[in-house]
């Protein structure tokens, strides 16, 4: 068993606490805690040293409360890059003494993930400048934003699949895996020990005994049901297994923030995929409450491949420190461009207001667009930025439709939703329920000619908070194949309208209320 030099620092100052706690009690003249009639009660001496305790701290209270507010306000300004979110925590930090500092250390960003953020930022711009340029001429600036934004690289001569099921994504995933004779880097929000997760685990453990070089990365909130045994067994039969940022209790902190939140498999740096399915049955549609499952998926053959290796080996470093040699299929040179191939550029994005490359992509396809903008995505939480690129291209003559689930996997999140699809009416924006099943996909289409797929929803933990990674496609063929599958979603989906949700029970408004206060930290 390894213990990192972290947790034997804290386990050595867990027993000096009980040895202090031993001590005290210890030197005192009689039992701290003694029957009354009715219960327990403390003794005298231990009352007695708790009002000279508080006695000693009210003449200081002031000044306490002072410092409190002082540095509550210096931690939020210094922490926060989103005005709405850092106006919300200030209000509970000062509304909320003490208990709000407490769920700000507990929810808020996590202090040890700023320098580490900035790392992984560097160290890509590091990797990605100078491999490659745009003309300056490029169409409608979008590949030269993304490689500006964060050093993607723009690749032609790519072979894309487009995958529209958890069925049909898996069993192109297995084959691939199947495949494998040198390397597999798979990355994952969340695993499931289920049995498509113990199928996943079954080939990766067969693949690693035939010598191929396995790393598995997860996250450590989104797969708090992976379990110990899952892990070991891959472990020993030799797969390299990470959890990213693992934290206590994980369970019970599904909220916390700077996850990683992509899903990427790179087989022998030749195949890719991403998309938005992560490892489950319920993925599969075999959850009952959730019914259905609609989601998007992107297998990758081509130069793009090596690009999305490079978004793997971004957190897989920050994870295992920076790796001196890799095997020597992993230095192997980009696989040829195809011929008829399509332009692709991969884009990541993670915490810190210089690292949303998605966002600036999302932003520049609806900017952009002239005739349409068609958008697929779970949550619809957009911030202001892209709420008014939205409003904007409606009220300008395009056509802008978005499809969002009619049901809630996160409760506050869909009453955020709610609220933002009132706002987009009110502006022209053409919103859809999805009445089919639960609807997953992250996806946009502009003009017929630009497509995106990814692990990015349209909501603010996707687009500034969680490491995330989007393919960014300039290929008719795409486009045309998301926009048939938009207009068949289309079909299982009822129109909102302002007329509609005016006669929405006053529960369901109220809701919507209370998802818009908390919208700048979903």
């Amino acid at each position: 068993m390894r213990i990192s030099l972290k947790s034997l620092l804290g386990y050595a100052l867990l027993l000096l606490a009980v040895l202090a706690c031993w001590r005290y009690l210890a030197s005192l003249r009689e039992s701290p805690v003694r029957w009354v009639q009715g219960g327990l009660a403390l003794s005298q001496e231990i009352w007695g040293q708790l009002n000279a305790l508080w006695g000693a701290v009210r003449r200081y209270i002031y000044w306490i409360l002072a410092a409190y507010a002082v540095v509550a306000a210096l931690t939020v300004f210094f922490e926060e890059s989103n005005p709405d979110r850092a106006n919300l925590w200030l209000f509970t930090l000062l509304l909320f003494p003490f208990v709000g500092l407490a769920a700000y250390m507990f929810f808020g960003p996590d202090v040890r993930s700023v320098p580490h953020r900035w790392r992984v930022f560097r160290r890509s711009r590091r990797r990605r400048r100078g491999r490659g340029r745009v003309s300056s001429d490029a169409p409608n600036g979008l590949e030269r934003l993304l490689e500006v934004s964060s050093g993607a690289v723009p690749t032609c001569g790519n072979e894309l699949r487009l995958l529209l099921d958890g069925e049909e994504t898996f069993s192109a995933i297995e084959e691939a895996l199947i495949s494998a004779r040198h390397s597999i880097h798979m990355e994952y929000f969340s695993v499931a020990h289920d049995e498509l997760g113990t199928r996943i685990k079954d080939l990766l453990t067969d693949r690693a005994r035939a010598g191929v070089r396995i790393r598995f990365l997860y996250d450590a909130v989104g797969s708090w049901r992976i379990g110990r045994d899952f892990v070991e067994e891959l472990r020993a039969a030799g797969v390299e297994v990470r959890a990213f940022m693992p934290v206590a209790f994980a369970r019970f902190r599904s909220g916390l923030n700077h996850r990683d939140h992509r899903k990427i498999v790179v087989v022998d740096g030749e195949v890719g995929f991403l998309g938005g399915l992560n490892i489950g049955d319920m993925y599969l549609g075999r959850d009952p409450r959730m019914g259905l499952w609609r989601d998007t998926h992107l297998k990758l053959e081509g130069p793009a491949v090596s690009e999305l290796d490079r978004v793997f080996w971004e957190l897989w470093e920050q994870c295992v420190g920076p790796v001196a040699e890799r095997d020597d299929c992993e230095l192997r040179p980009s696989p040829p461009p195809r011929e008829g191939g399509v332009a692709v550029q991969i884009a990541s994005s993670g915490p810190g207001p210089t690292f949303r490359a998605v966002a600036d992509g999302y932003f520049q396809m609806i900017t952009s667009a002239r005739r349409r903008v068609w958008i697929t995505t779970p949550y619809l939480v957009p911030g202001e930025t892209l709420s008014n690129a939205l409003s904007i291209a409606a009220r300008s003559g395009v056509d802008v439709r978005v499809i969002v689930p009619s049901k809630a996997d996160h409760t506050l999140v869909f009453w955020a939703s709610q609220f933002n699809v009132d706002a987009l009416l009110r502006n022209g924006v053409r919103v859809f329920s999805y009445k089919g099943g639960f609807i997953h996909a992250k996806t946009m289409v502009a003009d017929s000619e630009v497509a995106s797929v990814g692990t990015t929803n349209l909501d603010v933990r996707s687009l500034e908070i969680n490491y995330e990674v989007q393919a960014f496609v300039r290929s008719k063929s795409l486009a045309a194949d998301l926009e048939t599958a938009f207009l068949d979603d289309l079909e299982q989906c009822e129109e909102e309208s302002l007329a509609g949700r005016r006669g929405r029970p006053l529960v369901q408004k109220a809701q919507a209320a209370v998802g818009r206060l908390w919208s700048a930290l979903l």
